[in-house]
């Protein structure tokens, strides 16, 4: 026991010794789909670290207390939004906190039904009715970098012109992004996908590709055999041609599914950071790959 606390004590010295002699700007953020937005506009200017690692769900992460250390460090704390990685802001410290879906013009905000929130009664829209999953849209994603980049320069203002410079840079590569997916996709338009669970709503929204259900309606809540029975004859009926599921979650049940339904099953990925979807750009066209390839299977 006695030795656990020594070891503890070291690593806490040791790691308030770094930040001593760290004289850059450190964001702490979430998890991947905020560290490959941020990482963009930050550059070497400024350190960020991540509290999910890379290929886990920022949904179902429970918090470390390596995490504590690491926000405790932090100039600032960024996350997505309460239903999402709202167990960020909880954790202990008087850190700054940045809330990306604020970020985001209500205008292009989804709620969970796949259609815009500006359309809907505004008196039924609350956090949870609101689709965070904003990242899956390249143009939502430039929409929100002026903004950020302005937030990045108060907390660094003399490398102010680096991080607005980069954030017009990015904003370029989204363009071209865009137009590599639409094109990715172009022979699926109006076609139905089925996902695992609604994180893909802002991508078939910008893509013109209909959204037909999911098999989790909330991350690590299993679904009723009910739900599974009405849900699996919602998709013959439709005619899709694959079922998908996601590496941060369980594929079980999207297995019995394509095995009742006689479906191809596929994977789509929401946050990346692994082999082959470690940047932004690299993420998005695996997804528009994927589904173009799913969507068009015999």
């Amino acid at each position: 026991m006695h030795k656990n606390i020594f070891i503890l004590m070291i690593a806490m010295l040791a790691l308030a010794s770094c930040n001593a002699q760290n004289t850059k700007p450190i964001i702490v953020v979430s998890g991947n789909p905020v560290y490959a937005i941020i990482s963009e506009l930050a550059g070497p200017k400024i350190e960020v670290r991540r509290l999910v690692p890379p290929g886990a769900s920022p949904h179902t992460h429970q918090p470390k207390p390596s995490d504590m250390y690491k926000v405790q460090a932090a100039t600032v704390l960024v996350y997505i939004s309460e239903n999402n990685d709202g167990w960020a802001v909880k954790l202990p410290g008087g850190r700054k906190t940045l809330r990306l879906m604020d970020f985001l013009p209500r205008e292009m905000q989804l709620g969970f039904d796949g259609d815009f929130i500006s359309t809907k009664d505004s008196t039924k829209i609350n956090e949870n009715s609101i689709d965070s999953h904003f990242w899956m849209d390249p143009l939502a994603v430039k929409a929100i970098l002026p903004a950020l980049a302005d937030t990045l320069a108060s907390l660094d203002p003399q490398n102010a012109s680096t991080y607005k410079n980069n954030a017009a840079l990015f904003a370029k590569r989204l363009d071209l992004l865009h137009r590599q997916i639409d094109d990715i996709v172009h022979s699926i338009k109006g076609h139905t996908v089925f996902l695992y669970h609604p994180s893909l709503l802002y991508f078939l929204k910008r893509y013109s590709i209909n959204y037909g259900g999911s098999i989790e309606e909330s991350p690590g809540k299993e679904p009723t055999p009910q739900f599974i029975a009405k849900l699996t004859a919602k998709i013959k009926e439709a005619g899709t041609t694959a079922i998908f599921y996601e590496p941060q979650l369980s594929d079980k049940t999207a297995r019995i599914i394509a095995e009742s339904a006689g479906l191809e099953l596929f994977m789509l990925d929401p946050v990346g950071g692994e082999k082959g979807r470690e940047n932004y750009q690299d993420l998005l066209l695996f997804n528009a790959r994927t589904l173009s390839k799913a969507l068009t299977a015999k």
